[in-house]
């Protein structure tokens, strides 16, 4: 299966993205876990106006694997700002321009869909989704469609 991880890092120098990016692919091999492709959004301005980098890691694995990439994330929380990990056909389902043919007006986008990973603020998921809509990774339209993202106990 396919995911899309978006990772937003604490404000650091180029030279920590190398390093911590060849280590991370040195994860991903150990695991045996394909990566299709890393996109560098660059600086972006977030959360409590300190600026952020963005980065959109597209990978191939199976479920357990993603677990354990999610627990390694959640363990990097000194580096890592915040991270968000979807399947990639919801992320064709949502940017698809013809969706709503597909869709009925009752549908709703829940959390089981977006890996049934519970998110710790709920504030920034928000945050999240507006910046993606802004890169027009998202699109504006589908603020109808979003219901709720349940809060980490």
């Amino acid at each position: 299966m396919k995911y899309n991880i978006f990772i937003f890092f604490k404000k650091y120098k180029n030279k920590f993205f190398s390093i911590f990016f060849k280590n991370l692919v040195f994860f991903f091999y150990k695991f045996n876990i394909k990566i299709l492709k890393i996109i560098d959004f660059g600086n972006i301005i977030s959360f409590k106006k300190k600026n952020k980098r963005l980065f959109l890691i597209e990978i191939e694995c199976i479920k357990n694997k993603v677990i354990t990439i999610f627990k390694l994330f959640k363990s990097k929380n000194d580096v890592l700002s915040f991270f968000i990990i979807l399947k990639l056909s919801i992320i064709k389902l949502i940017t698809n321009n013809n969706y709503k043919k597909y869709l009925s007006k009752n549908f709703l986008i829940i959390p089981s869909l977006l890996f049934k990973i519970k998110f710790i603020k709920y504030k920034k998921i928000v945050k999240l989704i507006k910046i993606l809509r802004i890169l027009g990774i998202l699109p504006y339209s589908i603020r109808n469609y979003i219901s709720k993202i349940n809060i980490l106990c």
